[in-house]
């Protein structure tokens, strides 16, 4: 039965529930509760009882009387003159916030000469990420090559055929641009631009970028949100990095053992200080590190065990715990950029993943076929998923 039938029967209930309510009329009721009559009226309990039935697009209304109008727009003018205000309060706000700011540097007891800024937003702070990216949220590009932004660190991509480079050049000439309109200053000794090409013929030579007639310079590793990319993207550059830093953790971690510190202190300062080094973004890197420079970390977990008194997580166990529970997160959030790949490969008669077709060891190492793997995997028991981190 429809929505219409059943408030209708809701209507008639009400009716004959009560003494002194039959006696009205079902045009009365039409007129209360917006609601029209049939052309044929039923009788209930011996009395005409008009079931009523809504004619969408066509509510009757009573007429409100001109006092009440005036209650109704004094109510509508007060709310547009408190959203009118609040409004107003903001943009106070943000311009007290990013004007007129007094700057100045302490060393010991010494200061320095107070400055008034206007320009630029105030660093360490949750509010300037946030304006910077909806400053620079206008800036248009392509699918093929498009750009990265993480907070004032961009990256542009550009996918490269057939020696085809038109389209990437005339990115980065329009982004230069915008930036000039938009008065931002790039930093051009701070750009650098990597080339990453994995066909065995012999490669062309390009020319650089340039960047208001500064040549930018082409790099074969680049630091970027942490990670050290290298161009053949085997990740040997970032886990050196790594191995140096979890060395100079793992002393501290040894020194508090020479002091007696308990194991359960010891292991909490393993987790936060070695193991967020070791272990950072290994959902990226994990899977397509080499053996050797797996080993390399593993045996840093080891150490760094034996010291603790407990036996740690190794590498390769975190690695697929952190691929499973990204890819459940991917699956269960509609504006993640993979959810539309992932979400295709669904079996229709099963709870299982398409596998991607990968011609290559290094693709088939990459996130995406990897974690279909480990979550198809996880379904037949092979794999023990922890979904709680």
């Amino acid at each position: 039965m429809g929505l219409p039938e059943q408030m209708g029967r809701d209507v008639c209930f009400i009716a004959q529930s009560h003494g002194h309510y039959p006696a009205l009329q079902a045009s009365e009721w039409a007129m209360a509760t917006g609601w029209v009559t049939p052309p044929h009226p039923t009788r209930t309990h011996g009395g005409a009882v008009g079931v009523l039935q809504p004619q969408w697009g066509h509510t009757v209304n009573s007429a409100l009387a001109p006092e009440e109008q005036e209650v109704e727009e004094e109510v509508e003018q007060e709310e547009q003159q408190q959203e009118e205000e609040e409004e107003k309060e903001v943009v106070e706000e943000e311009e007290d916030y990013l004007t007129e700011r007094p700057q100045f540097v302490r060393l010991k007891n010494c200061l320095s000469d107070t400055v008034i800024c206007s320009t630029g937003a105030p660093q360490g702070t949750v509010l300037s990420p946030v304006l910077f990216t909806l400053y620079t949220s206008d800036f248009c590009y392509t699918e093929s090559c498009h750009m990265q932004k993480f907070s004032d660190d961009t990256a542009i991509v550009g996918c490269i055929r057939n020696g085809q480079e038109e389209e990437y050049r005339s990115l980065v000439e329009d982004f230069v641009q915008w930036c000039k309109l938009n008065h931002l200053q790039l930093n051009t000794s701070k750009t650098k631009e990597m080339v990453v090409d994995f066909l065995w013929r012999s490669k062309p030579t390009l020319l650089p970028v340039h960047i208001d007639g500064v040549n930018v310079e082409v790099v074969s590793t680049y630091k970027y949100l942490g990670l050290h990319l290298d161009n053949k993207l085997d990740w040997s550059a970032n886990t050196d990095a790594l191995y140096k830093k979890g060395q100079s953790r793992l002393y501290f971690l040894r020194r508090l053992w020479s002091f007696n510190v308990c194991s359960k202190l010891l292991k909490m300062f393993y987790q936060s200080v070695v193991a967020s080094v070791l272990f950072y973004a290994v959902v990226c890197w994990g899977g397509s590190t080499k053996k050797k420079d797996a080993g390399r970390i593993d045996r840093l977990v080891r150490k760094a065990g034996s010291v603790v008194g407990a036996e740690l997580e190794c590498i390769t166990s975190l690695s697929d715990k952190g691929t499973l529970n990204k890819l459940v997160n991917i699956l269960d959030n509609e504006c993640h950029p993979l959810h539309s790949t992932t979400v295709k490969q669904k079996s229709l008669i099963s709870w299982r993943l398409r596998s991607l077709p990968c011609t290559t060891d290094r693709l088939r190492k990459s996130f995406v076929p990897r974690a279909i793997a480990l979550f198809n995997a996880s379904l037949k028991g092979r794999v023990e998923i922890d979904f709680s981190a």
